[in-house]
């Protein structure tokens, strides 16, 4: 979805919300997916292609506690693969993620590039980088993080219950916003001629201006 237009000329816009690549709640018009009428259609997600990295509130904590374990500089793990139990990888995902977060612990410099690293905490929704060596502490945005995160290699991932194909650590940080269909915000017809667009409908249309900004500012 590129426009927050819903409209064009009376007909839904091609890439807008009302994309009828999306379904359709209107008898005059068929999916152009499926082919479905009004009562076939099921409906069809699209997305927001997000013009920079934003982080996902649910996944905040998460991701604070996966920078913890892996370095600043170059995404390795911070504990030597010798130092992890073999039957790590019997067991459940959120228990790897603990035997590693423990073995980290105090860990402040890199075993592969010897870079020091800060202390991560959180701030509300921030992350925050405290170097020690630094007079002011540094804000990561989701772009650095989304970064850090990517580089982990593939075994790394896998010792802290992450694997590349369903759930990459990268995947924390959205890089793309879902649009459900029309059939989840269908519009209501005012009178003839008017009709009322849904409330989450006004609200993507806004994180698609919103969006489209930024990237003019970039």
């Amino acid at each position: 979805i590129e426009h927050n237009d819903i409209y064009d000329k009376g007909f839904p816009k091609y890439g807008g919300l009302s994309d009828l690549r999306l379904g359709t709640t209107e008898r005059q018009y068929t999916c152009m997916t499926c082919n479905g009428d009004i009562i076939s259609c099921p409906g069809h997600f699209g997305h927001i292609e997000l013009n920079c990295p934003i982080y996902h509130p649910s996944f905040i904590k998460v991701v604070s506690k996966t920078l913890i374990n892996v370095c600043f500089n170059c995404s390795n793990l911070l504990v030597s693969e010798e130092k992890i139990p073999k039957y790590i990888t019997n067991l459940s995902k959120k228990r790897r993620f603990k035997i590693i977060s423990n073995l980290v612990k105090q860990k402040s410099t890199c075993i592969l590039c010897n870079f020091v690293q800060p202390k991560i905490f959180l701030d509300g929704l921030k992350i925050i980088a405290d170097f020690e060596n630094e007079t002011e502490n540094i804000v990561m945005s989701a772009k650095h993080v989304h970064i850090i995160l990517k580089k982990i290699s593939d075994v790394h991932s896998n010792l802290m219950g992450f694997t590349r194909y369903n759930n990459a650590p990268e995947n924390m940080i959205l890089t793309l916003l879902p649009v459900p269909p029309p059939q989840v915000r269908p519009s209501v017809t005012m009178d003839t001629s008017l009709k009322s667009q849904d409330d989450l409908t006004h609200k993507l249309s806004e994180i698609v201006r919103s969006n489209n900004n930024l990237l003019k500012v970039m």
